[in-house]
Formats: C-alpha cells, sequence, structure tokens
C-alpha cells in the first residue's frame, strides 16, 4: 500500500512535529503514533533503546522531571523509496525548571535522524536517533548531574 510521495513526506512530517507537541504537552499516547513497537531509540552515547514502551519510558525520565518544554523541529527534509523513508532535520528543544521564581534552563541543539517503514497503521519509526550538537545550560532541569549524558 505505498502512497504517493507527497502524501507520504505530509504524514511523516506531521508525524515529526506530532512528536515535538507530544513531548511538550505531555501525551505520551501520542508516541504511538510516532514510534512501531519495535523501534529502536539512540539518545546519544549509553542511550541506545529497544521497544516504544522503552522509548517513552526513557523520554518520560528526563521530562518529568521538567517545568515547560518546547521542542522546535526545523529544515525536515525526508526521503522516500517506496514503503521507507529516510528523514533528518534539526531539533531544538528548550527545557525549565519546574517549581522555581527563577527557574534553571536547559536547552540543546542538534538533529534527529529516522527511517520509517509504511504499514497498516501508516508510516512509523523502525531508527531514531538524536545528535546532540549544542548545549547551554543545566543538564539539572532533566534531573542529571551536569557529568551524565
Amino acid at each position: 500500500m505505498t502512497q504517493d510521495s507527497s502524501s507520504a513526506e505530509r504524514e511523516i512530517a506531521r508525524a515529526h512535529y506530532g512528536y515535538a507537541y507530544a513531548l511538550d504537552t505531555r501525551d505520551w499516547a501520542q508516541l504511538d503514533a510516532v514510534f512501531d513497537e519495535s523501534a529502536q531509540a539512540h539518545y546519544g552515547p549509553g542511550i541506545d533503546l529497544s521497544g516504544r514502551e522503552a522509548i517513552v519510558r526513557s523520554i518520560r525520565s528526563f521530562l518529568d522531571h521538567c517545568g515547560p518544554t518546547q521542542h522546535l523541529i526545523g529544515n525536515l527534509d525526508i526521503n522516500i523509496q517506496g514503503e521507507r523513508a529516510n528523514a533528518r532535520c534539526y531539533i531544538r528543544a528548550h527545557h525549565l525548571e519546574r517549581d522555581s521564581a527563577s527557574p534553571k534552563s536547559y536547552e540543546a541543539f542538534g538533529r534527529y535522524e529516522s527511517v520509517w517503514l509504511q504499514g497498516p497503521a501508516g508510516w512509523r519509526v523502525t531508527d531514531w536517533t538524536m545528535t546532540v550538537t549544542h548545549e547551554v545550560g543545566s543538564r539539572e532541569v532533566l534531573g542529571l548531574r551536569a557529568t551524565e549524558a
């Protein structure tokens, strides 16, 4: 059931934006529309995850420590090859500390690279990699010590 490439690109782009909204609104169920059940994710050195449940659990382990966040997706590039697609985009993720009159912040700049497969439920990520290229602020906002990845 191969879609035309412009419809496929729109669906994959919407899923990227849905990912960002899900993180910022803490709508974890929305990630079912992004990640395949058996997806693999790589969020940096030592954070290699297998399966959608493990991915969501890991994301929550960071964001449940935060106050408001804003994940911005930019320069999205999608390459469709039949029922498989490769995508890449830039990410800018801003995180504020929870419950503080003058909160600390943490901001990560980087990119996502992903592999998508089309199945009966639509396009889903099978492999997701986040590469952080620059950081500003305190990782303590994520519940990490400054030296942890």
